[in-house]
Order: C-alpha cells, then sequence, then structure tokens
C-alpha cells in the first residue's frame, strides 16, 4: 500500500468532535462518579491520542490501564452486590491520574491551539 504524504481529504473536524464529545463525557462521568462510564470514556479517548505518544507515553499507557482494570473488576463486583457502593479512593485517583495523562498528551500534540508560537492563527 503506498501512502501519500498529502491528502485531500482531512478528518480534523471530526476527530475533533469526538474527542469534545469524549472529554465532556469524561468530566461528566467523573463530576457524578461514575467510576465505569469514566473509565470506558477514557479508553477511546487513548485510542484517539495513541498516534500523538511515543514508545515510553504508550508502555505508561499500558501500565495505567493494567492498574485501573483489576481495581475497576473488583467495584464492579462488589457495585453487584450493593449498588450503594463508593468509588474506592484508590480508584477514583488512578482514574485520575490516567485522565490528568491523556491531557498532557492532547495539550502537548495540540489539538488545543493549532500554533503555539503565535496566538493570532490558533483558530485560523
Amino acid at each position: 500500500m503506498d501512502i501519500k504524504d498529502v491528502s485531500e481529504f482531512n478528518d480534523a473536524i471530526g476527530t475533533l468532535g469526538r474527542m469534545n464529545s469524549l472529554w465532556y463525557n469524561a468530566d461528566e462521568s467523573a463530576m457524578n462518579l461514575d467510576a465505569h462510564q469514566w473509565y470506558h470514556t477514557l479508553l477511546p479517548l487513548t485510542r484517539e491520542l495513541i498516534t500523538d505518544m511515543n514508545e515510553k507515553e504508550e508502555e505508561e499507557s499500558k501500565e495505567l490501564i493494567e492498574n485501573i482494570d483489576p481495581l475497576m473488576a473488583a467495584y464492579i463486583k462488589k457495585k453487584q452486590n450493593n449498588p450503594e457502593t463508593e468509588v474506592p479512593r484508590e480508584l477514583y485517583t488512578k482514574l485520575h491520574e490516567f485522565e490528568i495523562f491523556l491531557r498532557r498528551i492532547y495539550d502537548r500534540a495540540g489539538y488545543k491551539t493549532k500554533r503555539r508560537d503565535d496566538p493570532r492563527y490558533a483558530i485560523t
């Protein structure tokens, strides 16, 4: 398969729309203490940002997910038996760290501002 240097197609608007929706859902889920929804909103954000990560960051994202998975599984199991179960502090903290990690990549990749060197061109 031949990869073109330049394409007449641009998925920037679609990508930003998806990511904006996911960030909104992550915020809402965190504020509502819906750990399951929060986690499952951060996972597609990871998929969107994976191409902007270096090798070290990819490894860190895998580690974050591996650390959260067992905590989430235990929480879901408890919640099934008792719907009033609160989000454990450790799980909340890990989700918070995961989101901050992704937000830093999002920012560094330039999704917030198109051109950092001159803010006058940020929205053009």
